[in-house]
């Protein structure tokens, strides 16, 4: 037995595992979908915040979505150690989620596809709704799904619900540390509530504070010689700009939320102060902003080439048409 879970990312989607691993044979096999919307390029002319002639490639952008969503699915398989070995994660370009899910559904032969239902009210309710709703009538797949009173309570809290030096444990640079280091890193930065486009950091800069995203996201775009691109999709978890951190004279990327976030600001004098102290803190902290830093160069680099191939041949069909 095939077994399709798509998650959204939410605590929600992701306790139907639970659920349908001890439902499911013992030989079933599961795979995590996460669904990513196309991203057309765009040239903004009249771009206030990093200058006109900004240059977005959008397969720039679904490149950085495509590699960020596997990373949280296999994440999830890590947390829920009731999900088989050989689970497998799988990111899907699509112009619709619940064409995406289909889509994938039919084209691996899954046998069952089960997703949890978000329960709204408003039109929140009826676009939420609206996914699982066309999943159930154009599947050819057995399609299963869950409601919040069919849901366990979780025990994993989004990170902007927790306290204290508990909402860095997910994050990279500090999540090796004691609590009580954590602790010690929480107290030195406050929370703050961010406005959707209202701009973090700001290319040319000095970088004065580190932000690690609590909820929300943040688009961040580096200079070219065409224009401004997406250098990648900062998600909760994340933290920038690290070059502050590292001693840089000013910031290289421009950081924008995409969405209405909730950051912790720690000012980078303050937290530099606290890995000069305590040297077990610094030697981790800078281990770890070195990775950091070595993957998203990583990174960059790999998801430029492939844009620039993509936008050098104009015949390739990108993505289906729309609903």
């Amino acid at each position: 037995m095939k077994v399709l879970l798509p998650l959204d990312r939410s605590a929600e989607s992701e306790q139907v595992i639970p659920l349908m691993v001890a439902e499911a044979p013992g030989d079933a096999e599961f795979t995590l979908l996460r669904v990513i919307r196309p991203e057309p390029t765009r040239v903004y002319e009249d771009a206030i915040v990093i200058g006109p002639g900004t240059v977005a490639f959008g397969s720039g952008i679904e490149e950085a979505e495509i590699d960020q969503s596997l990373a949280y699915l296999s994440s999830v398989v890590r947390r829920y150690e009731v999900l088989p070995s050989g689970t497998r994660c799988e990111a899907h370009i699509a112009s619709s989620s619940s064409r995406g899910i289909v889509e994938f559904a039919q084209s691996e032969g899954m046998d069952l596809i089960a997703m949890y239902v978000r329960e709204r009210t408003g039109l929140a309710g009826l676009f939420k709704g609206r996914t699982a709703k066309n999943v159930v009538r154009t599947s050819k797949v057995e399609v299963r799904t869950f409601r919040p009173a069919s849901l366990e309570e979780t025990d994993s809290p989004p990170m902007a619900d927790q306290q204290g030096g508990a909402g860095l444990a997910a994050c990279q640079l500090f999540r090796t540390l004691t609590s009580q280091q954590r602790d010690s890193i929480w107290a030195a930065g406050e929370t703050e509530n961010v406005t959707q486009d209202q701009v973090l950091a700001k290319e040319g800069t000095l970088g004065l504070k580190l932000y690690v995203i609590l909820s929300g996201e943040a688009q961040l775009s580096a200079p070219s010689a065409v224009g401004h691109i997406p250098v990648r999709v900062a998600k909760p978890g994340d933290t920038f700009p690290l070059a502050s951190l590292l001693g840089a004279d000013a910031l290289i990327t421009t950081a924008k939320a995409m969405t209405p976030m909730k950051v912790l600001s720690i000012p980078t004098a303050d937290l530099i102060k606290i890995c000069a102290d305590d040297a077990e803190i610094g030697a981790v902290v800078f281990r770890e902003a070195a990775k950091v830093f070595a993957d998203r160069y990583s990174d960059t680099l790999r998801h430029l080439a492939r844009a620039v191939e993509r936008e050098a041949d104009p015949g390739e069909k990108r993505w289906p048409p729309a609903d």
